[in-house]
């Protein structure tokens, strides 16, 4: 049995009119792309929970959203295959980190869906967590 979306909390249908609203306000906002990594929101737009996230920040969930194609969920391998099997996002792929963020494999991916150019939203706004260091990001972004 294909274990992909086996327990995806909401219908598929709600998730692709998310993904359908949020690609509209990425194209009214000159985005290529946008990445989320804070818990509610990943939740929001994958279907998955990240495992006991208030008691460690070492394992980042990354859903990667580009303005076309398809998205694509990046997490430590420690939850890969609970993301198979609840994520909405049929592209999931696995880093084997906890010391540090897994920067080459971002920008690798963001490369990969066109989101290296250009406007990438990322949750930096006033009550927004970007659960990924900040020195990561900052590399992600050079």
């Amino acid at each position: 049995m294909n274990q992909q979306r086996r327990y995806l909390d909401m219908p598929v249908e709600e998730m692709d009119q998310r993904y359908a609203n949020v690609r509209k306000y990425m194209e009214e906002a000159g985005l290529n792309g946008l990445v989320v990594t804070a818990a509610a929101n990943h939740y929001y737009f994958s279907g998955i929970r990240k495992l006991a996230n208030w008691s460690t920040f070492t394992r980042t969930v990354f859903v990667f959203i580009p303005l076309k194609g398809n998205p694509v969920i990046y997490n430590q391998n420690f939850g890969e295959a609970e993301a198979i099997s609840r994520s909405y996002v049929e592209d999931v792929r696995s880093y084997d980190t906890v010391m540090g963020g897994p920067v080459e494999g971002v920008v690798e991916i963001m490369k990969e869906l066109g989101m290296d150019k250009g406007k990438i939203g990322w949750e930096l706004g006033y009550e927004q967590r970007m659960d990924f260091a900040f020195n990561d990001y900052m590399a992600v972004r050079d």
